[in-house]
């Protein structure tokens, strides 16, 4: 006879039986989340994706994905978890600090955060930005030794690899749809003003990220990611208040995902079915 097994302090810092369910096996898909990135030592990302439907399975709960979303609700108005419903996906992330925090008044044992708490997270994503950026300040150094004699000559030349990326001028010239011109044009501006920018940070997810770690990442982006950036944002049914930052975030998570694939790909051993 399956058995579900639940802390009972979560249902005291939920008040609810069900909510403090949801919250365990949260905690625990969290948990095994993070666990792959921390073991083979690469960024763990804040947020995670949810399969409302095996939660209720798994815990025997007979409730359908609203009643789930409803608990899950009832969890973020106590600060316990965060949603982020960005591109009509909702993904989520444990707020161990608050659920601790919760936890500590009532006397009860602490909930391990296993990517090391937020401290070491920060540090590790502080130490791959300096990284990055060292290697950005290696190229422009470099780009400076080549051609440029002069800040408007770096900045047409920053310009120009850009367009050499993302094959700008053979695209504008043989694409006969016009709506695709449009974005790829309003696109290309956005990179075009955010490598070219002297700000020291820019606002990524609603966090403020080095500008030179997003002018890194969006300088590897190839015609082929603009094109999947347009088939993304073609596809959303919503209003989009902020584009030059909604679209910025996309470029920036796209350029993320695809050298987080290219890291998968690589450390993957292959099959051969023998």
């Amino acid at each position: 006879m399956e058995k579900i097994i639940i802390k009972k302090d979560f249902i005291k810092i939920t008040g609810d039986f069900i909510a403090g369910i949801i919250l365990n096996e949260i905690i625990e898909i969290s948990q095994r989340f993070r666990k792959e990135f921390v073991e083979n030592n690469w960024h763990c990302p804040d947020y995670f994706e949810i399969n409302l439907e095996k939660i209720s399975e798994d815990n025997m709960l007979g409730l359908s994905k609203l009643s789930i979303r409803r608990y899950i609700k009832k969890l973020v108005n106590l600060g316990f978890v965060s949603v982020n419903k960005i591109e009509k996906k909702h993904t989520y992330k444990v707020n161990f600090e608050t659920i601790n925090s919760a936890l500590e008044k009532i006397g009860a044992e602490l909930v391990k955060d296993i990517a090391k708490r937020r401290r070491i997270t920060e540090v590790e994503e502080s130490e791959k930005q300096n990284i990055e950026v060292k290697k950005v300040e290696d190229d422009i150094l470099e780009c400076k030794k080549s051609t440029p004699k002069n800040e408007k000559e770096l900045i047409n030349q920053k310009i120009l690899n850009i367009e050499n990326n993302i094959n700008y001028n053979t695209t504008k010239e043989e694409c006969q749809d016009e709506n695709f011109i449009d974005l790829f044009e309003s696109i290309y501006r956005v990179i075009v003003d955010v490598v070219t920018s002297k700000q020291e940070y820019v606002k990524i997810n609603q966090q403020d990220k080095p500008i030179e770690v997003v002018k890194n990442a969006l300088l590897k982006l190839q015609n082929s990611d603009i094109r999947a950036i347009i088939y993304k944002f073609n596809n959303i049914s919503y209003k989009i208040t902020n584009f030059k930052s909604y679209v910025l975030s996309m470029l920036y998570n796209h350029s993320l995902e695809k050298g987080m694939r290219l890291i998968n790909c690589l450390n993957t051993p292959l099959d051969f079915g023998y």
